[in-house]
């Protein structure tokens, strides 16, 4: 009997696991279809751009460029962070003050003309920098404490052909810890759209100006490869020559005529991350660079007690940045950028070269806190320009192992930047002032 009694609940209470079993799988199911449908209920709205329009700019070469760099295609559809972004970028060139967008409706339900209004840059525009340093804590030797750095700059462009844009550049700087200064000339011509939408060449050739310069030229290349969304590789090759002729002291203490002669070359590759809105005056997004560089110089000089001498150094540096920006309020954001970088420097005379123990190494590492604020309300930005008040404060810390001058220098600062920056469509003005403090280090 007690076998026939227990078949029956045996089965009811299978019927029941079963149930159970059911009812557990249609609740899950049921909140696995309520989870889904916030998330596709959350996805991006997506917009089919039947059409691009650059507004702004009249020469057919710019709005060419714009389109490229925009990395946009027609007949495609985006959504509106993916639309904002090719803004960001448009907003990156050279040429370019400032990018909107706005959608119009296009000849069918569901489609849309993209426009793209640029402010350009005047065919001729300057630019004006002059910042005060002072130093405080332990006094460095060898080194003024305290000067100013004036920087001037005329710059020139024209677009010409499809993709092509002419530039040139008259450069001024003056420093007055040692009352000297340096004027450079450079020419270069940059072609747009190569390899990829955002692609990019461009060639320069420079040349410092005044009677001590002597005979100098430098020539280089930079090519801009676009990878996915806001990812690119740059790679940059430059040749510079010297030849200048000066005197020297000999033995008995007279004057004798002295040739010297410089020559180097450097190569670059450049991983670049860059989501931020504005290349100057950023309040939100991203920018990370690593870097890897090579540079070799050579150094001969013929007369004087040195005669026939011949310096080789080579350089080896690998370096990382990033910047992060977050928008406080429409007119305030704040940014923090960490950098680190090391570089080994070989050395050898009459041709020779070769990294040992007794090569010069360099090690740095900062963290630096910035607030940025728009001096100005939107009505009169656009009336007359940016004007932005920025601050930093940052620590940095670094290593040089120079075998030649004894013991490893760790050296620690504090630094404090403060600027008032101003930019329109025909230049920009900084006016800043910089305080380094001393920790620790120096000789």
């Amino acid at each position: 009997m007690r076998s026939t009694d227990t078949r029956p609940a045996g089965r009811h209470q299978r019927r029941c696991a079963n149930a159970t079993v059911w009812w557990l799988a249609t609740l899950l199911l049921a909140a696995a279809q309520l989870a889904a449908t916030p998330a596709a209920a959350q996805e991006p709205p997506q917009f089919l751009i039947e059409r691009i329009t650059v507004e702004g700019v009249a020469r057919p070469a710019a709005q060419q460029i714009v389109r490229s760099e925009s990395r946009l295609e027609e007949a495609h559809t985006y959504t509106e962070q993916q639309l904002r972004q090719a803004v960001y970028r448009v907003k990156r060139l050279p040429f370019v003050v400032d990018a909107d967008m706005a959608l119009r409706r296009g000849s069918e339900r569901g489609a849309y003309e993209l426009v793209i209004t640029v402010e350009g840059v005047k065919p001729v525009a300057f630019g004006l920098e002059a910042v005060g340093h002072l130093r405080g804590g332990r006094r460095l030797l060898h080194s003024s404490n305290d000067y100013v750095a004036l920087v001037g700059t005329l710059t020139a462009r024209r677009f010409v052909g499809g993709k092509g844009l002419l530039f040139g550049s008259f450069q001024t700087a003056v420093d007055d810890r040692d009352r000297t200064g340096s004027e450079v000339m450079q020419l270069g011509y940059t072609r747009y759209g190569l390899f990829a939408p955002g692609g990019f060449a461009s060639i320069a050739v420079s040349s410092a100006l005044g009677r001590d310069s002597g005979d100098n030229l430098q020539a280089s290349l930079e090519l801009g490869v676009p990878l996915a969304a806001n990812h690119a590789l740059r790679f940059g090759l430059a040749r510079t020559w010297v030849d200048a002729r000066g005197r020297s002291s000999g033995v008995s203490g007279l004057p004798i005529p002295t040739d010297f002669h410089f020559d180097s070359y450097q190569g670059q590759v450049s991983w670049i991350y860059d989501s931020t809105d504005d290349p100057l005056f950023a309040t939100e997004g991203s920018r990370t660079t690593v870097d890897a560089a090579y540079a070799h110089e050579r150094q001969r000089v013929s007369g004087g007690v040195f005669s026939g001498d011949e310096i080789n150094n080579t350089t080896v540096l690998l370096g990382a940045q990033g910047r992060r920006y977050w928008r406080l309020t429409p007119r305030q954001s704040v940014a923090v950028d960490g950098e680190a970088s090391h570089s080994q420097q070989g050395f050898g005379g009459n041709g020779g070269f070769g990294f040992n123990s007794r090569s010069n190494r360099f090690d740095q590492a900062a963290l630096t806190v910035i607030h940025a604020a728009s001096l100005w309300n939107e009505e009169r930005r656009a009336r007359l320009g940016d004007l932005r008040l920025e601050t930093g404060l940052g620590a940095s810390r670094s290593t040089t192992h120079e075998p030649a001058f004894g013991p490893d220098e760790h050296r620690t600062t504090v630094n404090l930047d403060t600027a008032v920056i101003f930019r329109n469509a025909w230049g920009l003005v900084k006016l800043g002032f910089r305080y380094i403090y001393l920790l620790r280090g120096g000789r």
